[in-house]
Parts: structure tokens; C-alpha cells; sequence
């Protein structure tokens, strides 16, 4: 039988390894989690469904990495969601 302290340790240090592996692991994936964040935080508030990475990164698939930075610079300037769905293309 184990005791609570050891059942809790073992449950931190599964925790910590999910962590470490759900972390971005390219540059272009860390931005997609930035915008994706700032995105559900304002749907969220709206109660409204949140959005997937995955949707997110469809959405800029078009947009090389260098220029997302200026792309989330510009969002942040205003009311992030009306700057990131206006600006983009429509398909």
C-alpha cells in the first residue's frame, strides 16, 4: 500500500513529463500557440467554443514564419480576433 505522499509524487512527476512533451517544438509552432492563447482567451469570454492549434495553423499556412512575428505585432495593436480574421485570406 502507498502511502499519499508517494501517490502524489508520482502524479507530479507524470504531469511534468506531459508538460515537457506538449511543448512547442519549433519556432513557427511556439507563435502558432501565441496566437492560438490570445484567440481562445477572447472566445472564451464570449463563451464561445474555443479553436484548435490545428485551425490556427491552417489559417496561417500561407504566411512564411519571419513574417508572423510582424503579423502578431500587428494583432496586438488593436482587438486581436477582428485583426487576425480580417486580415487573412479568404478561401
Amino acid at each position: 500500500m502507498q502511502n499519499i505522499f508517494e501517490v502524489i509524487q508520482e502524479r507530479r512527476e507524470k504531469d511534468e513529463i506531459i508538460l515537457a512533451k506538449s511543448r512547442a517544438l519549433s519556432e513557427r509552432a511556439e507563435l502558432i500557440g501565441q496566437f492560438t492563447d490570445r484567440i481562445n482567451e477572447q472566445r472564451g469570454l464570449e463563451g464561445r467554443a474555443e479553436f484548435r492549434p490545428s485551425y490556427i495553423a491552417m489559417r496561417l499556412a500561407h504566411i512564411p514564419t519571419e513574417d508572423l512575428y510582424f503579423f502578431l505585432k500587428k494583432c496586438q495593436s488593436g482587438h486581436f480576433n477582428k485583426i487576425f480574421f480580417g486580415s487573412l485570406r479568404v478561401k
